[in-house]
């Protein structure tokens, strides 16, 4: 059974959800666009920016991944344990076609990798780095004025179609059905909510290093998978509500992104002060313009939850 169900891509999968906030409503407003393509300059113009910002979301995405993994790699504790054992970081013909795969349209991302209890450690790499991704995309949305909602789920799944001879990344069953109703109804303010499953999950595979001897290879690959597991650990937390978040504004993914801000030359306390003006802004706009005082409280929630990590951006 084991077997048809890996043959056909059905496992648990790590999902990660992301949807542009107003983009669609925008769209809709003109609804039989096939009509009016020609006829009114606006539709096409929102289209074509709503692409742009999704291909945008998509680089960036990359970009903080590689960026943050690479940066992880430099970490004393890994290099040691390269030095050491670097049949650890070697990948195996189990796990070849193992990658981080996406899927776009309209104005919703999303990016998923399948999880494995064999060769649990080259997968918490790819895990981690679904999280340090977008950690890095929220926060480079927020400093264009891209305000998103996203979701963290793990569940069962299918990308049954690249089995099928079909070239697209697409996933499909539970685990996109929960990515989505937690970005949609739980989530409520710009910010990305985590399923309870996925903690429960990292604690479940942590492992007692004290229990094995130090400087064997079985030690070697459980401090290995630790180090990631911890990874992914710290960077979530309990918003004011009661709702797991990823912390992307904490001190952890400060200084996780250090590397990012030095590199692109980007004053960290100038970045996020940007990010603070344009939050104002937004809940302003809600509030006094607009008329829409619920909405303007959601930009508050935001507000609020940017203020509280401050310290941490100077």
């Amino acid at each position: 059974m084991m077997t048809d169900q890996r043959q056909y891509g059905i496992g648990n999968y790590l999902l990660f959800f992301l949807d542009q906030i107003g983009v669609s409503e925008q769209l809709k407003k003109w609804k039989d666009y096939q009509g009016l393509v020609n006829q009114d300059p606006n539709w096409d113009r929102e289209f074509q920016k709503s692409i742009k910002d999704t291909a945008q979301i998509r680089a960036d995405f990359d970009g903080f991944r590689h960026g943050a993994n690479r940066d992880h790699s430099a970490h004393p504790e890994v290099t040691n344990m390269l030095r050491t054992h670097p049949e650890l970081f070697v990948d195996t013909e189990a796990t070849r076609d193992m990658k981080i795969s996406g899927q776009s349209f309209s104005d919703t991302n999303i990016w998923f990798v399948q999880t494995s209890d064999t060769e649990k450690r080259l997968f918490c790499r790819q895990m981690l780095g679904i999280v340090h991704g977008a950690c890095g995309v929220f926060l480079q949305a927020l400093s264009r004025g891209q305000f998103c909602r996203g979701s963290i789920a793990l569940g069962v799944g299918t990308d049954a179609l690249r089995f099928f001879g079909e070239e697209r990344e697409e996933i499909f069953g539970p685990v996109l059905e929960q990515a989505h109703y937690l970005e949609s109804k739980v989530s409520v303010y710009p910010r990305i909510v985590v399923e309870e499953t996925f903690p429960r999950y990292i604690e479940g595979r942590l492992w007692n290093l004290n229990e094995l001897a130090v400087g064997t290879r079985e030690y070697a690959t459980k401090q290995f998978e630790n180090f990631y597991l911890n990874g992914m650990k710290d960077l979530i937390s309990v918003d004011e509500d009661g709702c797991l978040i990823l912390d992307y504004a904490g001190k952890n993914c400060s200084e996780l992104f250090a590397g990012w801000f030095e590199s692109e030359r980007i004053s960290r306390s100038e970045f996020y002060s940007k990010i603070i003006d344009l939050v104002i802004a937004e809940r302003r706009r809600f509030a006094v313009h607009l008329k829409k005082p619920h909405i303007a409280d959601k930009y508050f929630k935001l507000h609020r939850y940017l203020e509280s990590n401050q310290e941490f951006w100077i």
